[in-house]
């Protein structure tokens, strides 16, 4: 099966719920449902999520058809933290996050191609780092990763706000620049603006 809907009618039908039924359990309409199954629209990240939870599946099954789709080899799974009621900003910014997450994203380790022990998940709001970067995508961040290289994609928090850019270094700080042309580089001078690096981005999940 290479669509989405064509797994998630699968799904519903063999555990004999309705697309009502199955609605309730994720939060949304039975409209959007019936959107899923017709592959009208794909769920976004925190239906994916709360579809993986209901149905014990893998989340890289479910979105692309690859890897195992029981959550049964129990020795591969991880569980990352993952930030749900934080949107990280691709664009202008957005608050802090909660001082801890308040879910976990379960996920193979075949799926990952980095280290995982330091890694948390993270919702990407915003166009500002399209076209490689979509808007309601997932990213995996290295928290512990804080050494900049010139081009690479970081998380930031930027005068209070978290913030994903390609950094730049120069010499009284750093450059914040865009995938998207719409928007300009920001510089930023370590001596008069808060600044410091959450992690590095290592991976994106995308559901689009």
């Amino acid at each position: 099966m290479e669509r989405i809907a064509d797994r998630i009618k699968l799904l519903r039908t063999r555990h004999e719920l309705t697309q009502a039924a199955l609605a309730k359990k994720i939060g949304v309409t039975s409209v959007t449902v019936s959107k899923w199954e017709l592959d009208v629209a794909n769920p976004k990240s925190e239906s994916m999520i709360r579809l993986c939870k209901v149905f014990d599946i893998s989340i890289e099954w479910l979105n692309n058809g690859g890897g195992e789709c029981r959550n049964n080899d129990y020795n591969n799974l991880i569980h990352i933290p993952y930030y749900s009621e934080l949107s990280l900003s691709s664009g202008e910014g957005f608050n802090l996050p909660p001082e801890h997450s308040n879910e976990n994203i379960v996920i193979s380790k075949h799926f990952l191609k980095t280290e995982f022990e330091n890694l948390v998940c993270l919702k990407v709001e915003g166009n500002s780092m399209e076209p490689r970067f979509k808007d309601q995508s997932l990213v995996f961040v290295d928290l512990n990763d804080k050494k900049v290289v010139d081009g690479s994609v970081y998380i930031v928090n930027h005068d209070h706000m978290i913030r994903m850019k390609v950094l730049e270094v120069t010499p009284s700080g750093f450059f914040l620049k865009s995938l998207n042309k719409d928007y300009l580089t920001v510089s930023v001078d370590l001596k008069e603006t808060p600044f410091f690096i959450v992690g590095k981005v290592k991976m994106q999940l995308s559901f689009h």
